[in-house]
């Protein structure tokens, strides 16, 4: 839905989906990061960038505590947090993410 241009809906359902997924596999499993994922890029295509942001940082977390740091879906869940910070202007949190993402 959310490469159709059907942003509502698809929130409504990855919220659906999470909420299944953190019952069965718990709040931290690493599936329920590419639901946040999605559902923090819901939020940006909507303008909501603060929770936008806390869905990536919770990714970010899950993402290190699975498989630690150097891994392609780290560096890309990075990578969208820093265009998101530069968004909202913080610049030096962006660059960071930047140069860890690589």
């Amino acid at each position: 839905f959310l490469q159709q241009g059907r942003v509502l809906e698809a929130e409504e359902r990855l919220v659906i989906v999470l909420r299944k997924q953190e019952q069965t596999e718990g709040r931290n499993a690493l599936v329920s990061a590419s639901v946040l994922n999605n559902l923090a890029h819901a939020a940006r295509l909507q303008g909501d960038l603060a929770s936008a942001e806390l869905m990536l940082n919770r990714v970010i977390l899950i993402q290190e505590s699975h498989r630690g740091e150097g891994t392609l879906e780290l560096a890309e869940s990075l990578a969208h947090r820093a265009m998101l910070l530069r968004e909202r202007g913080v610049v030096e949190r962006a660059e960071a993410d930047s140069t860890r993402a690589l």
